[in-house]
């Protein structure tokens, strides 16, 4: 049965039915917008971990070079003498 504040709601029924689309869109457009930011957050963490990552290994890769190169010259030198 409809009591009087159902009969009141139910007149003006177009008027509810646009609010209620209005009020489905906006959280639809909000769950969407969230999940965007999100999966971008997440995206950017990952290059940053992945290019600080190769940074560190370039880094090793240099040091190694420069030892390498040291150690190069020390034998060079201990053979021409």
């Amino acid at each position: 049965m409809l009591d009087s504040g159902d009969i009141g709601r139910y007149r003006n029924y177009p008027a509810l039915m646009r609010q209620h689309e209005r009020a489905r869109r906006f959280k639809r457009n909000l769950r969407i917008f969230t999940y965007s930011i999100l999966v971008t957050l997440i995206v950017l963490l990952f290059l940053i971990i992945i290019s600080f990552m190769m940074f560190r290994m370039e880094k090793k890769r240099e040091i190694k070079n420069k030892e390498h190169v040291q150690t190069s010259v020390i034998y060079k030198e201990r053979g021409r003498n």
